[in-house]
């Protein structure tokens, strides 16, 4: 039985084709290793043996991307799935089963520096480069079924879905629901690590990761300190300075009226959850906010008891949504990307 390698699997990933409008990257076969590996060791094997599934690698023009898409038989929509910091695709099977289950195609993709993806690791300038990584993504996954879309995006991935609507306004794709899973906009003890950041960034490139107990499913906490070989042991301060310039500008942006879904645990120690809150309340004055009970940061890896309440929010707004795509109000804008 072959070892997971994200060498290996890389070595035999095919190119998304360039071209807009849905074009798929060449089916690998079922029964090559590495990809067999890789399914096995993140546990996405059954899902994928559901599906119609690709997988290929996106150009940047600094670095390559790594995306999977999940099609069940005839989907009602399609959902984007943006994953958190210092997370990947692999630790996601959780999301994209109940996805599928709701009858979802499901692209899901690795942020730079992260998992699959080429970048260095864990390192970003500044969060517009993850808003263009996502645009990519929205034009990559066009399709001519008019099926609506939604955005699901876990903490940094719910700042990513954030950064898009805001830094890169041109229409690739409408969204007709945005879901920010315990979003990030300013982390817990804010100032203190502000104040660590100006001490240190004269001195230090990076600063040791702590893990910490952001989910009440003790497997899942073990097996990213002992069994995920795309973990990585240090956080580039390039990373922290983007975080905080994001926050800058998110907290004083102009309000967007669209249809948002927040949902967050109360026990949340990794997000200053509070002050999120209200920053988003008032970005997206129509955003409907659940919070869920004892539940803490990592909502898409919680224990079931939590995980499932999360999914239960998801459910509901995909009940809720139309049969065809709708264009969103402002969509008309031609404007580039740029950073905050």
């Amino acid at each position: 039985m072959t070892v997971f390698s994200r060498e290996l699997l890389l070595a035999e990933l095919p190119l998304w084709p360039a071209q807009a409008c849905g074009l798929m990257p060449a089916q690998i076969e079922s029964d090559n290793p590495a990809l067999q590996a890789y399914h096995r060791h993140y546990g996405l094997d059954a899902m994928v043996e559901q599906c119609d599934y690709r997988i290929g690698l996106v150009n940047m023009p600094d670095f390559r991307f790594c995306m999977q898409r999940f099609r069940p038989e005839q989907p009602r929509g399609l959902a984007v799935v943006c994953h958190g910091y210092m997370d990947h695709m692999g630790l996601y099977g959780h999301l994209i089963q109940h996805l599928l289950a709701e009858k979802l195609e499901v692209f899901i993709y690795d942020l730079a520096g992260h998992g699959l993806s080429g970048g260095d690791p864990l390192a970003v300038d500044n969060f517009d480069e993850y808003a263009h990584q996502l645009q990519k993504v929205l034009q990559m996954v066009e399709s001519p079924d008019e099926l609506p879309l939604i955005l699901v995006g876990q903490s940094t991935g719910a700042a990513v879905i954030s950064a898009q609507q805001w830094l890169c306004p041109q229409p690739s794709l409408a969204i007709a629901h945005r879901i920010l899973l315990a979003p990030l906009v300013r982390p817990a003890l804010w100032r203190a690590i502000r104040r660590k950041f100006h001490m240190l960034k004269h001195f230090l490139q990076q600063v040791p990761r702590r893990y910490s107990a952001n989910s009440h499913d003790a497997g899942f906490l073990r097996f990213l300190q002992q069994n995920d070989p795309m973990q990585h042991g240090d956080i580039p301060l390039s990373w922290i300075s983007a975080m905080q310039a994001w926050a800058d500008y998110i907290e004083t942006a102009e309000a967007k009226r669209c249809a948002v879904t927040c949902v967050q645990g109360i026990a949340d120690g990794t997000v200053d959850w509070h002050h999120n809150l209200r920053v988003l309340s008032r970005v997206y004055p129509e955003m409907r906010v659940e919070l869920v009970e004892g539940a803490r940061h990592h909502l898409v890896n919680e224990s079931p008891e939590y995980r499932d309440q999360v999914f239960g929010v998801i459910t509901d707004v995909v009940s809720a949504l139309p049969q065809t795509r709708v264009r969103e109000t402002g969509a008309e804008s031609k404007a580039p990307c740029s950073p905050p």
